[in-house]
């Protein structure tokens, strides 16, 4: 059935399907891959239409984010039972659920990569861009410095995938393991990193609750996630003390005392109905961090997006977007390449819009208010692949003076496409206006 495959790894897909379809309660899907499309092989982009159309089909669209984190936690530990094996001979580095951990993590930030031989064959690897944010927080969460560690530096000139035999390969901090608790501080590294990007945790700490039968406070380790609020005795512990479900109904506001007195412990209220929590931090500072990001988890827990895969812009240790403009780029470009590749019998260049559009636009796109860069260099290197994609589209117009073409600003409008360059340019000239504006007013004498 499977080209180029063998005939066990076709049983292990339909084990696979078996066990992903047995979760949606679903049962006997798997059988229909040996029938579908009347065909004696099965591609993997095949595959995934199946999936699509015969198992995925069945979840709703209006599922809580809740619900939907659940199902895929149970997904990638069905994926980690088939191929978990291959990782976990005597590994001296990471205990099993650290790796574990690490295998969600590198699903959730790897692509597909094609391979250059059998255009049928595909592999999972992470950017080694993306496995540097990984090493670095870890060598920060270990309390060591990363600066000094020049032999990472490849991997921002590297721009070949990464497969998850090879990703673990370079967390495995071999000069460090004579550390003091090593192993134990790279597993509650490994699982800090784990909270904030697969269990969207936006923040944990100690606070104190009011009890509902006994009025006292007691001190609790409280985890915050847009669609609950759980609270345990201790930061150690596994066994939960009880779990707040928060909706766009509740209310998060500071504890105002009647008599007006500054109270031993700075309170905060939330309020959902008739229901009320009283809540106090140690700190009026810390109180105020605890109400804004409650605000933010009530806000996103209405959505199906988690908070930390829709925060996708990416600050560098100087707090430039430097890493997230080489991730775009560095995107848009292999999307580019993947049109050119299957697209090249299309003459229709409306056609190749509605491509480039949902392929490529929308990453150039995406949540540009925030990082919408205001440097000449940037703005040419992003529209320079939208440059690229307006020569490829109209590539076949029977142009009068093919040596001198029309202006890209007039092409894109051929295409019926707004061009990158102008909003990008238009916040560069506001910007070094707003500067100099400031400069001239700062030396202004008073």
């Amino acid at each position: 059935m499977w080209k180029g495959i063998s005939g066990s790894t076709q049983q292990g897909v339909e084990v696979l399907t078996a066990n992903i379809a047995t979760l949606l309660d679903l049962y006997g899907v798997e059988r229909g891959l040996d029938h579908y499309r009347s065909t004696p092989t099965l591609n993997f982009d095949h595959y995934l239409y199946y999936l699509g159309q015969e198992v995925f089909s069945s979840v709703s669209n209006e599922l809580p984010l809740s619900a939907v984190r659940n199902y895929e936690g149970k997904i990638d530990e069905v994926c980690w039972l088939v191929c978990h094996k291959d990782f976990l001979l005597k590994d001296a580095y990471f205990m099993e659920e650290a790796i574990y951990q690490l295998f969600r993590i590198f699903c959730m930030m790897a692509d597909l990569y094609n391979d250059n031989a059998d255009d049928n064959q595909f592999t999972v690897k992470i950017h080694p861009s993306e496995a540097l944010i990984v090493v670095k927080q870890l060598l920060n969460s270990l309390g060591l410095d990363y600066n000094n560690e020049e032999k990472y530096d490849y991997l921002k000139k590297w721009d070949d995938g990464l497969d998850f035999g090879e990703f673990l390969a370079i967390l495995r901090f071999k000069d460090f393991v004579k550390l003091n608790d090593y192993a134990a501080s790279i597993c509650e590294a490994i699982r800090d990193i784990y909270q904030t990007l697969i269990m969207d945790v936006i923040k944990k700490g100690y606070l104190f609750r009011r009890g509902y039968v006994l009025p006292t406070f007691r001190e609790y380790f409280f985890v915050l996630q847009p669609c609950e609020l759980t609270y345990y005795k201790h930061h150690t512990d596994r066994e939960v003390c009880g779990t707040i479900a928060l909706d766009s109904k509740f209310t998060v506001k500071p504890f105002i005392p009647s008599s007006g007195k500054t109270e031993r412990v700075p309170k905060f209220t939330l309020v959902s109905g008739d229901r009320t929590y009283e809540l106090g931090a140690q700190d009026h500072k810390t109180r105020l961090q605890w109400i804004s990001v409650l605000q933010l988890a009530i806000t996103y827990s209405t959505g199906r997006e988690g908070f930390q895969r829709d925060t996708v812009n990416i600050l560098d240790s100087a707090l430039t977007f430097r890493l997230h403009y080489n991730d775009i780029i560095s995107r848009a470009n292999r999307q580019l390449g993947f049109i050119f590749k299957i697209a090249n019998v299309f003459r229709d260049p409306l056609c190749l819009r509605s491509l480039y559009c949902a392929l490529i636009r929308s990453i150039l796109e995406s949540n540009a208010v925030v990082w919408c860069p205001y440097q000449l260099t940037w703005i040419a290197r992003i529209e320079a692949i939208q440059r690229k994609f307006v020569r490829y589209a109209l590539r076949d117009l029977p142009w009068r003076d093919p040596l001198n073409l029309p202006q890209c600003e007039d092409r894109c409008r051929l295409l019926g496409i707004v061009t990158l360059d102008d909003p990008l340019r238009k916040r560069y000239w506001w910007l070094k206006s707003f500067k100099e504006t400031r400069i001239h007013l700062i030396s202004w004498p008073s």
